[in-house]
């Protein structure tokens, strides 16, 4: 028996190649989730801050007392709480959210004890991937939060 050298197979260099490829598309899909995961978790924390403004209004009306929306954003989270009593709700925001004053200081968010806003105004809400605009309007109470550019 004689050995056999003309064996048709890949070159090692060939199969780095190839192996190399093929690890760069899989880590491509897993960095999109990522970065949709992270679009998702800003969505649902703005929905949740809408949520619970309406709830800092509605308490307020219904207790007929003026309650504080405060922003912490040093510890990263906010809090609903009553003038004459303790917070009644705390959230943390998610990392890398910031709110900052514009026309509206962020201890300004005041709810009278009919359910208007205390003085209208604006505060920016930084995010890794945006900046959105939450806009009080005189009168009603009403507000609306709005991607900035």
């Amino acid at each position: 028996m004689t050995p056999v050298f003309n064996e048709k197979g890949h070159t090692m260099t060939e199969m780095l190649i190839v192996l190399g490829i093929l690890i760069i598309f899989t880590a491509w899909p897993i960095h999109s989730l990522y970065t949709f995961y992270q679009v998702k978790e800003i969505e649902r924390f703005l929905h949740v801050l809408e949520e619970d403004l309406l709830f800092a209004q509605q308490y307020a009306y219904s207790h007929e007392e003026v309650t504080q929306f405060l922003f912490n954003s040093s510890a990263g989270s906010y809090s609903i709480k009553p003038f004459h009593s303790s917070a009644v709700k705390s959230k943390k925001m998610p990392e890398g959210v910031y709110v900052e004053s514009a026309s509206l200081k962020e201890s300004d968010v005041v709810f009278t004890a009919n359910g208007n806003i205390r003085r209208p105004g604006t505060l920016t809400i930084d995010t890794p991937n945006k900046r959105y605009r939450l806009v009080f309007l005189l009168g009603s109470g009403r507000f609306y939060i709005e991607p900035m550019g």
